[in-house]
């Protein structure tokens, strides 16, 4: 959405951009379901530490509708995949 963003408040935007996007095509499709008490949602979560962001991935499963993040994919590796592979983007949407 910003070609030179310049705050860090643009700069997320576009980070939520990008990984949305990348989302979309890692699930190849697949769409969260949160009226399926039996889907399994999973996320990326991280936590900063001396040495910088370190990647885990967790899941998100509830019968009601409230999550996180708000970007899941469909399997723990995919999350953490994403997470790790695409670490800059996130460090950019992520608070410091």
């Amino acid at each position: 959405p910003f070609k030179n963003p310049k705050n860090q408040q643009q700069k997320s935007i576009n980070a939520l951009f990008d990984i949305q996007n990348i989302s979309k095509v890692l699930n190849e499709g697949w769409i969260p379901d949160f009226n399926n008490k039996n889907e399994y949602k999973y996320y990326p979560y991280f936590i900063k530490n001396s040495s910088g962001w370190v990647v885990y991935s967790d899941c998100y499963w509830s019968a009601y509708s409230y999550g996180g993040f708000g970007i899941y994919f469909k399997s723990s590796t995919l999350a953490l995949y994403c997470g790790n592979q695409f670490l800059k983007i996130y460090s950019d949407y992520l608070p410091e």
